[in-house]
Formats: C-alpha cells, structure tokens, sequence
C-alpha cells in the first residue's frame, strides 16, 4: 500500500515543484540575458585627438564638456579657445580719435626695437620675463624686444574715472584680421605714479572730468610672435566685459 502511494505520490509532488521553480527561473533567465546583450552592445568611449596652432597634441573624450582654455580628460593641455577676429570697422588709422566708452584715445604711436627709449633707464622697467638678456645700457641682447607706445587718453563723461593703462596694449594681427600675438605685461609707464627710483610699471590710473593725459608705455615681447608685420595697437577699458567683440585697434600699416 506504502509503496503505490509512493508511486503516485512522489512523481506528482516533483512536477509541481518543477512548475513553480521554472516560474521564478525562467524569468531570471530573461532578464540576465537581456542584460548581457545591452553590456556588448554599448559603444567604448572615443578619444579624439586635436592639436593647437603650436602642434600640441591634446587629447579631448567624446564626454568632454570642458570650456575652451581648460583641461580636458586629465590631459593637462588647455584646448585651444576660439580664434579672435577683429572686426573690420574697429580698425582704425592712427590718426582718428577712438572712443570707447568714457575715453576716447589719439595721437598713437608705436615702435618695436632692441635699445632702450632715451631718457629711460633699464632700472624704469619690470622684467617679467627671466629670460630676457640685457646689457649695462638697457640694450636687449637676446630674442626679445622692448615696444614703445606713446597715447593721449581723454576722460570723456563728466565724473571721475579710473582705468588701467593695460587697456593699451600691442597685438599682431595677421592678414584675415585674426589676433595672433598679444602682451598685458606693462613693463614701463611715463609720467608714473612712482615718483621714487625703482621701476614705474604702475597700471591704475585716474581721470578727472574732461581731463586728457598723454603717457608713454613700455612692454617687452618674444621676437618670435611680434616680429614681422601686423604690429597694431589695441585699446579696450572694458577688460573683457563685452567681450572681444568690442576691441579696437589702432593701425600703423606695418
């Protein structure tokens, strides 16, 4: 009796537990699978290889959302920021009068040499750059250069006003008007707020109502990127305010 129990019994008590266990198995199965295909199919992260316009070679991933003058992908290179074009109308010869915002700026001129401007001492000048070679007489005697700029600024508007004398400042531009080369580094300034022996490179300067100035400014620049030509000279009292969009220049026809 045991034994026909067991036999009806057991093989029907098998077939339910299979019909529970492939309830939960097959499900498992599906879902794994599933989940393996997505895995092969995703696409491996790109490396897109750019170079700057000094052939560096920088490396950026196809995730990158880093702005232009940062460091993508833990390269350590900065990516290379939009080329700046001065527009045309903002070119001017040097004989107008450019007004940008309470100033307006004439009488510019500009020269690029190797010895120092008479009546200035080498002692007048901050060198910024370490490597610049200069002898006793303030001659440069390396792949360096001194520019000399001379500048009337008018204070426009009927208030006081201040402005940093880096606004002035010499750039290359190249035939399509692209800036290429460009310093802040005011190494020298006449007359100075420096009225001591020591150097006279102070930038911040302030305007009465009405009241023009004329000054004599001195920067020094690497051969490589000022020689040749395209020497202009750019003014901008806005620091980047409005963007390059509103650089003006001055120019020589050089």
């Amino acid at each position: 009796m045991c034994a026909i129990f067991c036999a009806q019994w057991v093989p029907s008590y098998i077939a339910k537990v299979w019909t529970m266990r492939k309830k939960i198995i097959v499900p498992v199965i599906v879902a794994l699978s599933f989940l393996f295909l997505v895995a092969c199919t995703k696409k491996p992260l790109n490396v897109v290889k750019q170079s700057n316009n000094n052939g560096l070679s920088l490396t950026e991933s196809n995730t990158s959302t880093s702005a232009p003058g940062s460091s993508a992908s833990g390269s350590g290179k900065p990516i290379p920021s939009t080329p700046t074009y001065i527009k045309a109308l903002n070119i001017y010869p040097n004989a107008k009068v450019v007004a940008v915002g309470d100033f307006s700026f004439s009488n510019p001129t500009i020269e690029m040499t190797k010895t120092i401007k008479s009546g200035v001492h080498k002692g007048d000048f901050v060198f910024f750059d370490p490597d610049v070679m200069v002898d006793s007489g303030g001659t440069i005697t390396n792949a360096y250069s001194y520019i000399f700029v001379t500048i009337s600024i008018k204070n426009t508007s009927k208030t006081k006003q201040e402005m940093l004398l880096t606004s002035v400042r010499p750039v290359r531009l190249d035939r399509k008007h692209k800036l290429v080369a460009s310093t802040e580094d005011l190494a020298y300034r006449y007359p100075s707020s420096n009225k001591n022996a020591g150097p006279k490179d102070s930038g911040m300067e302030a305007f009465q109502p009405g009241e023009t100035k004329t000054f004599s400014l001195g920067f020094i620049v690497p051969d490589a990127t000022f020689s040749g030509k395209g020497l202009y000279l750019l003014v901008d009292t806005t620091m980047y305010a409005d963007g390059y969009e509103g650089y003006k220049v001055f120019d020589f026809g050089r």
